[in-house]
């Protein structure tokens, strides 16, 4: 409503004056509670700092933790550090479970030292994660071979040999096998290449070293060895002057792929298409030269399918990457000066699947629907025929005895290496290799040495039903793994056909043909995918439950795509299925929107699998400036989104009392004991509080169940410039994906349900399910011919090998028609083909649950449950100017009530049933939002009275401003108006952080009639709390920035005190100044791009304050 339409937490009158629903709203449980990611920072950690964190968190209304131990090589505090696991740090862990039990604190800790995610110094290198590692021996055949075969490389990292976090070696032996190529073919180094590059660059400092037009010779040996450990840094390009690099041969040759590692990652399982881009050109006289190719490389290996060339001549060109749309603040910025390091580059002339290392597992891709290696241009692809079997031949020494047919073969020795990702971020005593996620048996006793060594620490006392109740997979950052021990028989249970004949399409080489290698390869990539689901997350619940653990909590990727496996499955191992939201935006801009895909995703698996709650990594990035007041927009789409339960990131532990004090290395928001604003954060939680216990109860409303197709995770398939699912504005949704469909769906009346209560008028087929397997077409037959509605694109292949293409295109026939059917009955139910979901909705009679005109961008979110005595939707306004709409809900009753969750406030709204809908108008100020709640019972109308206001005064005139005592400012000023304190002339004040209290006598005019009296505050950085006349009127913490006053204010002189409190933020730049000499802030973390120069944020009160009546 309007500022005169402000709620009052002290209105009564309710519908639902006896209901739970209301009384939850206005004193929320404990379940409702946020809680907070606990980091205990580089052993930074004292008893002391743990009992006065946690009973803060209790009195800020945090209903709960999660202990990580973390490290990022912070400064120490606390000396000499507490060592992870040593007797001082169970000590402090026992302590800190105990007390959080006696403070009825839900206590939870990450599955591993750090956030990802299971790993620790007890993992043995057979224990790790693995990959595959080959090495190849190319032989002419005719005549029996006794060759000794390469050992594969050792080297734990990424891939092959290049090198990775953790110092271990560690190989394996599976199989042996060989297959046929082009006579003529050899590997690069068997051709004599000789290489230039125009220019190199040893670093960003080094001069550039330039060859003229003949360039630079480069060791062409180690270039084409296939070799990624060493580095030859080329001179990086510009917009004017590209980078190249040419590669002469003795002879022509034909190539077929490049495989080159060239480039800067900021980790390796980066799926961003950011990079350096490459262009392949070929000559047969180095004097013209045609393109052949494009693409982007990496630090990491790519492959680049090229088309059947001839040539004598290549040069790979390097172009100056474009910008990327955002380095985040805390990873390293391009200045443009690096350089280029390139650590292979090898031309193929065996067969090349395209961009093999993505779609073998070893790295991720955002989409590898559009990665596809072409048929045109491709060279004779190996016959599965032609791949042969050696694992027998070859004895423990690596000597191979073979009668080989005549012909060029290429014999692969292939095992298991090490991906050498380890835990982290933690201390260096807390780290070590991250475990197989593929092997159950492994996982489960990684878990059962990390909970013995919790359990050693607290007591069985005190873990349980009591003290540690709750276990976190965090967010998943230990990179891709694409090989387990049993992986060859997993692959023959699951896809029902045997891998050996294609298993060099694992090393780049196309077998059967580029669609059939590709479709290999989906398969590969979907048993590692169940297998992580299944072996990993799913034992990490059993575990979990078996140890008596009451909770587990589940993250996936969050933003991107850095796991081989379906978000929504391994979410759905978990009883609180998890989203993040990432950087914080501002009123009328949206958060990402592969953020807002992660969050709906868990919310998808609440409502399909029935959990109560859905969780969400709150505020990560971009936040340590921020207040209350401007984190509201984000924490309301996080609510829009399905969300109900806040894991505020961060609370880092603080060992001491001086703020800031320690931070997770600058990264997060700043929420902990030693804020300024600490003593009044409870209204900000409140409302989370009422907020997420409202958004819990009853069940979600959704009409469309969006199947996203079988190549997740969701949040790869909608980048930053790509919206979400095109589900028409006034119908909500929910994720399915191949499991609900094939396990959780079925037809009931016409619509979809579940076992858990959900209903669904239409499933709409949207993101990647342009293909999809057999199985998966069966059932939507199966549901169809019961009589679903269906709307979608007809699907144009399956991308499994192990399907019958034959039936996929019966199934096809049967569903869709005829190209060009747009609406087809098939059996109870209906087919939409190339149909958009608005007007399927619309044909199906279906009407909006939410709707409203509106003139440009769609300026209201909305969220809909449903209770047993209620219709609840929550409503943001989520543009910055005040909106003012008339809406129409599906949703009727005998009344409509506006609950505000900032104040608790109740009121009636006026409102009239119109043709079974219920309309209304709300008006909403900047950023605001309200529950509309629909009381069920015979549909009405109802009239509210309209508030009126008037202004009966201003208070003007001079104040009297005491600072916070050793902040740096001056004890007290005489300000003679309201000014923004970050523009005073005195430094002290100008960088000053903490509470300011403005007083001044003020003197009210009588007033007549009735009505509510209200202190208009105007505009405050950041949180203000009223007193007049030495009564507390209250705090706010976001705008409005009004209180009520009525019962405060009388008639003539009156005092008034306001006490206005801001973030550290200015004064931590006030340290910065040259002329500080103390500092008066302790910060222990990064300052990332916080300077001297850097302009302190607004502060104080900057009004009007004005006196208002409201009737």
């Amino acid at each position: 409503m309007s500022h005169l339409g402000t709620l009052r937490a002290a209105d009564t009158s309710s519908a639902l004056a006896d209901s739970g629903l209301l009384k939850g709203f206005r004193k929320p449980p404990a379940e409702a509670l946020p809680r907070v990611w606990w980091h205990w920072m580089d052993g930074n950690i004292s008893k002391a700092g743990i009992a006065k964190d946690l009973e803060w968190f209790r009195d800020a209304g945090v209903g709960g933790l999660v202990n990580f131990d973390g490290g990022f090589g912070l400064k120490q505090i606390v000396d000499p550090p507490v060592t992870y696991q040593s007797a001082e740090w169970r000590d402090a862990f026992k302590f800190a479970m105990e007390r959080a039990a006696d403070l009825g604190l839900e206590a939870g800790v990450a599955a591993s030292p750090g956030w990802s995610e299971t790993g620790g110094p007890w993992v043995a290198a057979e224990d790790g994660m693995k990959k595959v590692v080959w090495s190849e021996t190319w032989v002419d055949g005719g005549r029996t071979l006794r060759v000794t075969l390469p050992r594969p490389t050792d080297v734990a990292g990424p891939f092959q040999d290049h090198p990775g976090e953790a110092d271990v070696r560690y190989y394996k032996d599976a199989c042996v096998f060989a297959y046929r190529v082009a006579d003529g073919a050899r590997p690069q180094r068997e051709l004599e290449p000789r290489m230039y590059a125009s220019a190199t660059k040893a670093s960003a400092t080094a001069p550039v070293v330039s060859g003229g037009s003949r360039g630079v010779k480069l060791d062409s040996a180690k270039l084409s060895s296939g070799s990624l450990k060493d580095v030859t840094n080329l001179a990086p390009p510009t917009a004017d002057e590209p980078t190249w690099v040419r590669i002469e041969f003795p002879r022509a040759v034909t190539v077929t792929g490049l495989g080159i590692a060239a480039g800067t990652s900021a980790a390796l399982q980066d799926v961003t298409e950011f990079g350096t881009v490459v262009e392949v050109w070929a000559s047969k006289d180095d004097r013209t030269y045609r393109q052949v190719a494009e693409g982007i490389c990496k630090d990491e290996q790519r492959t680049l399918f090229l088309p059947r060339t001839e040539a004598r001549y290549f040069k790979v060109v390097f172009k100056a990457p474009g910008t990327p749309a955002e380095v985040p603040y805390y990873l390293p910025q391009p200045t443009g000066a690096e350089p280029v390091p390139l650590r292979s580059l090898v031309l193929r002339t065996a067969p090349t699947v395209h961009r093999f290392e993505a779609k073998a597992g070893f790295v991720q891709a955002p989409d590898y629907y559009r990665i596809d290696t072409p048929e045109e241009g491709s060279a004779k692809a190996v016959a599965t025929s032609q791949v042969i079997d050696l694992t027998k031949a070859m004895d423990d020494e690596g000597r191979l005895r073979w009668k080989a047919p005549r012909g060029t073969w290429v014999v692969v020795r292939l095992g298991a290496g090490l991906t050498g990702h380890q835990n982290g971020p933690t201390t260096e005593a807390a780290t070590g290799l991250e475990v197989d996620k593929l092997d159950a048996g492994r996982v489960r006793a990684y878990l059962t040495t990390y909970l013995d060594s919790l359990q050693k620490a607290t007591g069985k006392n005190a873990i349980g039903a009591r003290g540690l109740t709750a276990l976190l997979n965090d967010s998943y950052e230990a990179g891709p793994q694409n090989w387990t021990d049993d992986i060859l028989k997993e692959f023959r249970t699951r896809r029902g056909y045997d891998a050996g004949p294609y298993l060099p399409a694992l090393t780049g080489t196309t077998v059967g043909g580029p669609a059939e290698s590709d479709r290999f390869l989906w398969d590969w990539r979907q048993t590692i995918g169940e297998l992580l689901t299944e072996n990993h997350y799913r034992v990490v619940h059993e575990v979990a439950r078996e140890r008596g653990l009451k909770l587990t909590y589940a993250e996936a990727q969050e933003s991107s795509r850095a796991i081989t496996a379906d978000d929504m499955d391994i979410r759905r191992h978990a009883d609180v299925p998890m989203g993040a939201s990432g950087n914080p935006c501002a009123p009328g801009d949206r958060l990402g929107e592969r953020y807002l895909v992660d969050m709906r995703g868990a919310a998808s698996v609440a409502n399909v699998y029935g959990r109560d709650f859905v969780a969400c990594e709150a505020f990560t990035f971009g936040a340590r400036n921020l207040m209350p007041g401007d984190l509201k927009p984000t924490a309301d789409q996080i609510l829009l989104s399905g969300v109900n339960r806040f894991m505020i990131h961060t609370s880092a532990h603080q060992p001491q009392d001086d703020g800031p004090g320690v931070t997770l290395g600058g990264i997060g928001w700043f929420f902990s004991r030693n804020e300024t604003w600490a003593d009044r954060a409870k209204p900000f939680t409140t409302y989370l509080a009422r907020c997420s216990y409202v958004l819990a109860q009853g069940k979600a409303v959704k009409d469309v169940a969006y199947f996203y197709g079988q190549e997740a995770p969701a949040p790869a398939l909608w980048g930053p410039s790509r919206r979400q699912p095109d589900v028409p504005l006034g119908h909500d949704f929910d994720y399915v994906n191949a499991d609900v469909l094939l396990n959780r769906l079925s037809v009931k009346d016409g619509r979809l349900v579940t076992r858990t209560g959900m209903s669904y008028g239409l499933l709409y087929l949207g993101g990647a399910s342009e293909r999809m397997t057999v199985r998966v077409l069966r059932k939507i037959a199966a549901l169809v011919e019961a009589g679903a509605a269906v709307a979608g694109t007809r699907p144009v292949a399956s991308p499994s090998l192990a399907d019958s293409d034959e039936e996929f295109r019966a199934l096809v026939r049967r569903l869709w028609g005829e190209e060009g059917e747009r609406d087809r009955v098939v059996g109870a139910g209906r087919v939409f083909g190339d149909v958009r979901a608005e007007e399927a909705l619309s044909s199906l009679g279906v009407a909006k649950d939410w709707d409203y005109a509106f003139d440009a961008d769609d300026p209201l979110g909305w969220i809909h449950r449903r209770t047993d005595g209620a219709d609840v939707y929550y409503v943001v306004n989520r543009r910055a100017v005040r909106t003012t709409l008339d809406v129409k809900l599906r949703a009727t009753g005998k009344a409509v009530e506006l609950w505000d969750p900032v104040t608790g406030g109740v009121a009636p709204a006026t409102f009239r049933t119109e043709r079974g809908r219920t309309v209304l108008s709300l008006d909403l100020g900047p950023s605001d939002s309200r529950f509309v709640v629909v009381a069920h019972g015979t549909p009405g109308k109802g009239t509210a009275k309209a508030a009126t206001g008037r202004v009966i005064g201003v208070v003007e005139g001079g104040w009297t401003v005491a600072f916070q005592p050793d902040r740096g400012a001056p004890a007290s000023i005489e300000l003679g108006f309201l000014q923004d304190l970050s523009e005073h002339q005195e430094a002290g004040v100008r960088y000053f952080s903490g509470t300011a209290t403005y007083t001044k006598t003020y003197r009210a005019p009588g007033r007549e009639g009735g009505g509510r009296v209200w202190l208009d505050l105007g505009e405050v950085h950041d949180i203000a709390r009223v007193k007049v006349n030495g009564a507390d009127a209250g705090t706010v913490w976001c705008a409005p920035y009004r209180v009520d006053v009525t019962d405060a204010l009388r008639t003539g002189a009156n005092k008034i005190e306001i006490e206005v409190t801001n973030s550290w933020y200015n004064r931590m730049i006030g340290d910065m100044q040259p002329e500080t000499k103390t500092p008066v802030t302790t910060f222990v973390g990064q300052l990332w791009d916080l300077k001297a120069t850097t302009p302190p944020e607004p502060a104080g009160l900057v009004g009007p304050v004005r006196v208002e009546v409201v009737e």
